[in-house]
């Protein structure tokens, strides 16, 4: 369920070496797999947190100004996303550069659908859909078993656009509250792995200083994007910054609208609902991996200080 990247030539030619009725029946496989792979992982999250002593984060209080509307767009700003990048995407309607080079013209077609969304709270069906397509982690793998492939997906340029125009919105109030982790190293601008290793090394530097030990434990989440609970990611938004009415009925209905399938070569399979995870190639799902991930940070200050 990633997003974002280009396809490759081993997936495309996948399927030359069987009948019709095998590819078929391969597509199917292969997404019904996918989507098995991150339910059982939710499934064993689930599991261990029921025998965990503390199972969930304390909910913290919001302090601030409620986000309950979105502000309309203007043709305008939906010109200026012209620049964006022109990652190609076989779910578009129209070519990326035609539109592009056309923005005069689609400007204020997209506008218009993008107030309308804004204003019912309701992502469109239509620009929600994922193409998936599955590319072999090494040429020498078994290229019929479904593991040995990792997730390409594809989105429509207008859905790029709308999540951006949303994004517009949404970060800096985001940002703005004190519940978003201040030790956020990734998905904000001025901020990355060097940022988040020279905090590292400050801290180990200083308790040098004073003789003291650093231990530092990383934690390496598997499928990570892919298992965010909606239901809590939408508490979480709501409870803890302040996201409401509309705008956040505008991220329930992107969230749990997604469809995905599975193409190779020419054929592909039926599309599937995805009710668990956020889009990682996506512009709105890295910052609200970062939302849903924000108590972390919280727990562990406080663990550090006593």
């Amino acid at each position: 369920m990633t997003r974002a990247l280009e396809s490759g030539p081993v997936s495309e030619t996948h399927c030359t070496v069987y009948n019709d009725a095998q590819c078929v029946q391969q597509v199917s496989t292969f997404c019904q797999f996918f989507v098995d792979k991150v339910r059982h992982i939710q499934n064993n999250i689930l599991a261990a947190l029921q025998s965990s002593a503390s199972r969930t984060f304390a909910v913290r209080q919001y302090l601030g100004t409620e986000l309950s509307v979105f502000e309309p767009t203007t043709t305008e700003k939906v010109r200026k996303l012209s620049g964006m990048p022109s990652k190609s995407s076989p779910l578009n309607v129209l070519p990326c550069s035609l539109l592009k080079s056309c923005a005069h013209v689609f400007a204020p077609v997209i506008a218009r659908l993008a107030n309308l969304s804004l204003q019912c709270g309701k992502f469109p069906t239509r620009y929600n859909r994922v193409q998936v397509l599955p590319l072999l982690k090494k040429a020498r793998l078994d290229s019929s078993l479904p593991v040995n492939y990792r997730l390409i997906s594809n989105l429509s340029i207008v859905s790029k656009v709308l999540e951006r125009l949303i994004f517009a919105c949404l970060q800096p109030h985001l940002l703005g509250s004190s519940n978003f982790s201040e030790f956020q190293s990734a998905y904000r601008k001025g901020h990355s792995t060097e940022t988040a290793l020279q905090e590292v090394m400050d801290g180990a530097f200083t308790v040098a200083v004073n003789k003291q030990f650093t231990v530092l434990i990383g934690l390496d989440l598997l499928a990570a994007f892919d298992t965010v609970d909606h239901r809590l990611l939408l508490s979480r938004l709501r409870l803890e910054f302040g996201v409401m009415e509309t705008p956040l009925n505008w991220l329930q209905s992107d969230l749990e609208g997604q469809t995905q399938f599975v193409k190779m070569g020419q054929y592909q399979s039926a599309a599937i609902g995805v009710d668990i995870g956020v889009p990682l190639g996506s512009v709105l799902g890295p910052l609200l991996f970062a939302v849903y991930c924000s108590p972390v940070a919280t727990s562990s200050h406080t663990m550090a200080i006593r």
